[in-house]
């Protein structure tokens, strides 16, 4: 939990002609007219999750002072409270329009692109997964574990089913009638001493099943 604190450094009975007032604001976006799409939280605040916020104090005069920081999980989880410029504040607003903070920082408060935070979740992801299965694992005798990796290798990589190519005198065409034997109908030659054309082979094909074509084609 961090606390975050602002003040106005006037006196508030008698404040000064246009005074600001001190405020603390979640910064969730962008607004095109106020730069910034806030949430206002008066001027102090208990903080538990990650977020972007700015922190407004103002001077004697009124003036106003405004802070930026980012507040995300350490590697360890625990919060950290960090300060940044306005110019990092502006780049993260930006992201946020579409992203959540957790996905725009790192464990090191820097801005990650949408790409690399994908790749980190994947990362996390297999870490997870291969850390409970270690656990498993290590329950058991060396002789199962191994069978254990073994079974899981071979669901991860199934061996392909090699499929022999076709032989020469494998049956292949087109069988004109059932029960005749599986001799290709359409081959190089057909009862005929020279090849037979395109269009008689077509002629051939169409008859068996429209008889009487070829003799009125």
């Amino acid at each position: 939990m961090i606390t975050l604190r602002v003040q106005n450094n006037y006196n508030e009975r008698f404040a000064p002609a246009g005074a600001k007032k001190a405020y603390i604001a979640r910064i969730t976006g962008r607004d095109p007219k106020m730069t910034f799409a806030r949430e206002f939280h008066g001027k102090e605040v208990m903080v538990d999750e990650p977020g972007l916020y700015e922190l407004r104090n103002t001077d004697k005069k009124g003036r106003p002072d405004d802070e930026y920081c980012i507040i995300y999980p350490d590697v360890d989880g625990s919060l950290v409270e960090e300060s940044v410029d306005k110019e990092f504040a502006m780049k993260l607003a930006k992201l946020l329009d579409s992203r959540s903070i957790e996905s725009c920082l790192d464990s090191n408060g820097e801005i990650v692109t949408a790409k690399q935070a994908e790749k980190a979740v994947v990362a996390r992801t297999i870490d997870d997964v291969t850390n409970a299965c270690w656990t498993l694992i290590q329950t058991l005798p060396e002789k199962e574990a191994k069978k254990v990796l073994a079974a899981l290798k071979a669901r991860v990589s199934p061996k392909q089913i090699a499929q022999s190519p076709l032989s020469p005198e494998t049956p292949c065409g087109i069988v004109t009638q059932v029960g005749m034997d599986s001799t290709p109908a359409i081959a190089g030659t057909v009862g005929m001493d020279e090849p037979e054309t395109l269009r008689e082979t077509y002629n051939r094909v169409v008859d068996l099943i429209v008889p009487g074509h070829a003799a009125n084609g």
